[in-house]
């Protein structure tokens, strides 16, 4: 597409009014100068659509689509369609981005059909910055694959743990044009199935750690602020994971990724089971969960943790044996060693910034003879993290461990 415009960045606005600006600033003020920014007004009733005319006048490169209120999925799908650029880029109306962003996204791009950045927690309440959120930091890819290009089949031992948000990547326009690839309208969560269906089809990926988006984390469009007033929201889980399978299926892939996704769905269903404030929904939902996993929801929970914590406590007893923790996961791993009532292990790690826990050395000053690799979050775990000590020069027996949820 020869338009001149490298890359078209769409903005989904609903009653954003107290970050608009900011973030619109954040887009403006872009390194790269080939841009169009798409703002769809989504039937704010407040005073986003003033604020956008306003900035519009000042850059001719923001362009106003304004429609009724029919979601962001269908605003963004209003963005792609009119988009005129090389790549197609998004962020949403609350967050903001790093200056040179785009640009640094753009120069990794060279052949590819998609380039990931990084992300950055951004908390307003505290004025704090995380760079290694252990879901949204791009450091879920091992090292190797930095400075080269990829495919999606290369990811299969942690498709599951990428950030699904879409804002921190760009994507050809010729890509998503060719697959007919759309964000599904009429439903919550839509990021998950539009990430899988995209990245599954894409040829070749490569990734721009240096290109930073800063997520707000507390703002008051977030679940954090629902009080339960949005936990409807969360049966469209179990639509989601069927539209995920269904996209495995259709891309000849399912067969091949079918135990990661199962557990991936199980992990998925039960964490947002525990985020539900509402007892009206949390009764739905566990009725709607007793439907998918009737046997596990009865006992086989329990049963299983019974022999996570045999297995676990048989391992420890095994000399020069070492729990793997990286930064993010400190919290999850003391908490399943609670569960099963061990006391005082033994970490190690690679990662620099874990803090008054007196129990973690760094996978330098030791030569442990095998390492546990704890996780409750996605299959071939122990696989990944085999390599990264391998990138540490470390070559050790691993032993992965699932903890049922």
């Amino acid at each position: 597409m020869d338009t001149g415009i490298k890359i078209s960045i769409i903005v989904p606005i609903y009653n954003a009014e107290k970050y608009l600006k900011g973030t619109l600033k954040s887009l403006t003020e872009q390194t790269l100068k080939e841009i169009e920014i798409i703002c769809v007004n989504d039937g704010s009733t407040d005073n986003s659509g003033s604020i956008l005319e306003e900035c519009a006048k000042k850059d001719s490169r923001i362009k106003i689509i304004t429609q009724q209120n029919r979601g962001q999925s269908a605003a963004r799908n209003a963005g792609i369609k009119t988009a005129k650029g090389e790549f197609i880029g998004f962020l949403d109306a609350d967050d903001f981005v790093d200056a040179s962003a785009f640009e640094k996204l753009y120069n990794q791009s060279n052949d590819c059909d998609i380039v990931i950045g990084d992300i950055c927690v951004y908390n307003q309440t505290n004025n704090t910055y995380d760079y290694n959120d252990s879901y949204h930091s791009i450091n879920v890819f091992p090292k190797s694959f930095r400075n080269r290009t990829f495919s999606p089949s290369e990811c299969k031992d942690f498709l599951f743990r990428i950030a699904v948000n879409p804002w921190n990547k760009i994507y050809r326009h010729s890509l998503l044009n060719e697959n007919n690839i759309l964000f599904c309208e009429n439903i919550n969560f839509e990021d998950n199935p539009f990430f899988l269906e995209v990245f599954l089809s894409a040829p070749k990926v490569s990734l721009a750690p240096d290109a930073v988006f800063f997520y707000r984390i507390d703002s008051e469009t977030s679940y954090s602020h629902s009080n339960g007033k949005n936990d409807y929201k969360k049966l469209d889980f179990f639509k989601i994971v069927d539209i995920e399978e269904n996209i495995l299926k259709n891309l000849g892939v399912y067969n091949d990724l079918k135990d990661a996704f199962n557990l991936r769905k199980k992990q998925v269903l039960f964490y947002w089971l525990k985020k539900i404030k509402n007892p009206y929904v949390y009764i739905k939902y566990r009725l709607k969960l007793l439907k998918v996993f009737p046997v596990y929801m009865l006992f086989g929970k329990y049963f299983q943790r019974f022999l996570f914590k045999v297995r676990l406590k048989k391992l420890l007893k095994q000399q020069n044996t070492y729990i793997w923790v990286e930064a993010g996961h400190y919290s999850f791993c003391t908490y399943v060693l609670g569960k099963s009532k061990i006391k005082n292990p033994l970490f190690v790690t690679n990662a620099e910034n874990i803090n008054g826990a007196p129990e973690i050395k760094n996978i330098k000053d030791v030569t442990p003879q095998r390492v546990i690799a704890i996780t409750s979050v996605f299959y071939n775990y122990d696989k990944l993290v085999k390599q990264k000590l391998e990138e540490a020069g470390c070559k050790t027996e691993v032993c992965g461990l699932i903890f049922p949820v």
